[in-house]
């Protein structure tokens, strides 16, 4: 597994699961715990296989590391959802995914340890260059 830091030095060994995850803009409310603004947090980009996925509790596990993906769905745009796609930018859902499929994703840590997804990519099965594909070449624009 590759691990790409893009905001922070730091790395927590340590994750546990998410569950009832809602995002807001301006604050991250996790298990009635509320953290700051996403946009301050590191963000750490995930090259990686999937061990597991569990699209009931919204979470996948890649490299023992338990991942959150908020996938609720919301009329009020202040609430994050997570960004899911396949490597061409099509619209996915983590009932899509099976472990053994090969993800890229960026994620943000969350200040007790734990992370949050932000984007999820499915790549493809054959070995590609990603930074070729589609949806690399999109966050590069951002």
């Amino acid at each position: 597994m590759k691990i790409k830091n893009t905001g922070s030095a730091i790395i927590c060994a340590a994750i546990f699961f998410l569950m009832s995850t809602v995002c807001m803009a301006a604050n991250i409310n996790i298990n009635n715990t509320t953290f700051k603004a996403l946009e301050d947090l590191p963000v750490f980009d995930f090259n990686s296989r999937i061990d597991a996925v569990n699209p009931d509790a919204g979470h996948i596990t890649i490299a023992e590391r338990t991942i959150a993906a908020a996938t609720q769905a919301s009329s009020n745009p202040d609430i994050f959802k997570t960004k899911i796609q396949d490597w061409n930018c099509m619209d996915m859902n983590l009932k899509q995914f099976k472990a053994g499929d090969y993800i890229f994703m960026r994620a943000w840590e969350l200040p007790d340890g734990r992370f949050l997804a932000r984007d999820i990519y499915l790549l493809p099965k054959r070995s590609t260059n990603i930074e070729t594909l589609p949806f690399f070449i999109e966050i590069l624009k951002e």
